[in-house]
């Protein structure tokens, strides 16, 4: 094999081994850097102003954020208006009848007090609740629990959702009054889905119990354990009351693809729209990875620099900011991607062989030259006259006379001619 062709071959198993790296750090970096477009995560303030100018932030100690608003001016509608009443110390915020709790980026917890029905004596009770002309819906992070002895409970909804739950209170085992199976004082079910309005009925026969109970709250935020012995407890309707309930908000009822196109659109610059997950449409918003603030109010969200905090980037060397990211880089006299998690940046003193591979021809450079070799080889009389050529190629090279560097020898086929200059050396090989 030529000489050449050996330092092509060399040069091309080199490559092919340093993208490798390039590849594999790359990939790395990328599956440590999380993605951006899950819908389910939301990156939305940072100390952010997140009321519009003059409306007040809170009521008592409960944040209140656009689009909900204390007023009808500091809200988007009279859908998102919170009511604060101030004849409460500390002051307390209401939604249409229920108390909030907190407000979040795409939950509102409540009081359930209006979300339960209780029948004492053996009568018949009953609750219904209507949340369509709200901005909310009953998220499947409740639970809709039903407490007495022979009880049982329909929830039933003009869209079709029912589901019923029966307390059987005929077993001896007290373990089973703990657990809220339906085989002790206790029965439990999930909160359909796509549930904004509903009828809860409760009834009873031969309860031992004065009460019985049915309400929805929080999953887990009432504890099972002796339920029995907290029938018995004439405050025990009071504590229910005060569990927390947990709705689905979003606005509107329109998805991101046709919001987008309305001229009151809510999602303000360098944010994005988020589907409700609710079944009745409408739409939240975040702000694109890499930046922050309230996606909901002017100017929208903003920038990170990550570069001016060093536990924000993977830089090694230096850092340079760009709209929602950063890249990075190495300074002159090094090498590499710059990263602390990829190749990092290599000094060309420490590794000199990767300075001379980055000056090496590309593969394409590589193929092109070969390629070149090949159609002069074919069209060159020595082609047909094997022997000849052989004695002029011989006659060609001085093999006293060294490379200039590592791939060139100057040839010079005579003084009227072109001077070929190619980018390797050529050895006859005599084995």
């Amino acid at each position: 094999m030529t000489t050449y062709k050996k330092v092509i071959l060399r040069d091309a198993c080199f490559w092919v081994c340093f993208m490798c790296l390039a590849i594999v750090a790359t990939v790395m970096t990328s599956t440590a850097g999380g993605s951006s477009g899950d819908a389910t995560s939301f990156n939305i303030t940072k100390g952010a102003n997140m009321t519009k100018p003059g409306c007040p932030r809170q009521c008592g100690n409960v944040n209140i954020p656009y689009p909900f608003g204390i007023g009808l001016d500091c809200a988007l509608g009279t859908e998102f208006e919170v009511i604060c009443n101030t004849s409460f110390s500390p002051s307390k915020p209401f939604s249409d009848d229920f108390q909030i709790y907190e407000i979040s980026d795409r939950l509102v917890t409540v009081s359930n007090a209006n979300f339960m029905t209780h029948e004492c004596n053996h009568s018949l009770s009953g609750t219904a609740k209507n949340l369509t002309a709200t901005p909310y819906s009953f998220s499947t992070l409740n639970t809709w629990t039903v407490i007495g002895c022979h009880v049982e409970a329909d929830l039933s909804s003009t869209s079709g959702i029912s589901s019923r739950c029966i307390t059987q209170c005929n077993v001896t085992d007290k373990s089973e009054d703990d657990n809220c199976s339906g085989l002790g004082s206790c029965c439990q079910m999930s909160t359909p889905r796509s549930l904004k309005h509903y009828s809860l009925n409760l009834s009873s026969s031969g309860n031992k119990f004065p009460c019985s109970y049915a309400f929805f709250s929080f999953r887990d935020s009432f504890s099972f354990q002796s339920v029995s012995s907290k029938l018995s407890d004439p405050n025990f309707v009071q504590t229910v009351a005060s569990l927390p309930l947990v709705l689905d908000w979003a606005i509107g009822n329109l998805s991101c693809l046709e919001a987008q196109k309305a001229d009151d659109y809510a999602c303000q610059a360098n944010s994005y729209c988020i589907d409700a997950e609710t079944g009745f449409g409408g739409y939240r918003c975040s702000c694109k990875q890499g930046y922050e603030g309230y996606p909901y109010l002017s100017p929208g969200c903003q920038d990170i620099n990550e570069c001016a905090d060093p536990n924000t980037h993977v830089c090694e060397k230096i850092c340079n900011n760009t709209p929602g990211g950063y890249n990075c880089s190495c300074p002159e006299g090094y090498v590499g991607d710059g990263r602390k998690d990829g190749l990092g940046c290599i000094s060309n003193a420490e590794f000199p062989i990767v300075k001379l591979s980055l000056e090496r021809p590309t593969m394409k450079e590589v193929a092109m030259e070969l390629e070149g070799l090949k159609k002069f080889t074919l069209q060159h009389p020595w082609a047909n006259n094997l022997m000849h050529g052989q004695n002029e190629l011989t006659g060609l090279m001085d093999t006293e006379t060294e490379s200039s560097d590592l791939y060139t020898v100057p040839l010079d086929i005579d003084s009227d001619s072109v001077s070929l200059v190619p980018r390797y050396s050529l050895e006859v090989d005599t084995s």
